[in-house]
């Protein structure tokens, strides 16, 4: 993230990202969002988890450069989870296609015939629309085609 410093805009590119942990993602966020913001709750079997960002060693820059996040209908998971949380606390400009729509954790349940289901057992609550982005993916700000999406970052980063 020292490097990120030096430049003017930061250009996230998460297209074709199947996911990852989810606390990278509340660790990113940290970066861009003040201290002890709230990002979003966890519901499950186990009760209510909020999850606020963490105390990071980052500069002002950080927190005031342009981001543009490129997505598409391959982001997944923890990749969705960084979009949706930065661009509901107004701080990216998420550019792209609509993304898959994968969010409620799950377990693997093993059924006759070598077959697996998958039982959810959690869901996400963001802190200012209350719901998450199961199903519906996460809405670019910009809906362009994947490949047409660094071209309008740039296009856009270049205009302000």
């Amino acid at each position: 993230m020292n490097l990120v410093v030096s430049k003017s805009v930061l250009v996230l590119d998460l297209r074709n990202n199947t996911g990852g942990a989810d606390g990278f993602t509340q660790y990113l966020s940290s970066y861009f969002l003040p201290k002890n913001t709230l990002l979003f709750t966890r519901v499950s079997n186990n009760g209510t988890q909020e999850f606020f960002t963490e105390n990071v060693p980052s500069k002002k820059k950080h927190k005031e450069m342009p981001i543009y996040i490129l997505v598409n209908r391959q982001t997944e998971s923890a990749a969705e989870q960084l979009s949706y949380l930065l661009q509901n606390h107004d701080r990216v400009t998420i550019i792209g296609e609509k993304t898959f729509g994968a969010v409620h954790g799950s377990i693997d349940v093993q059924l006759n015939y070598g077959m697996v289901g998958f039982v959810p057992v959690g869901f996400e609550k963001h802190i200012k629309t209350g719901r998450d982005w199961e199903g519906t993916g996460v809405i670019p700000d910009v809906l362009t085609a994947s490949d047409n999406a660094l071209k309008k970052a740039i296009l856009l980063s270049n205009s302000k």
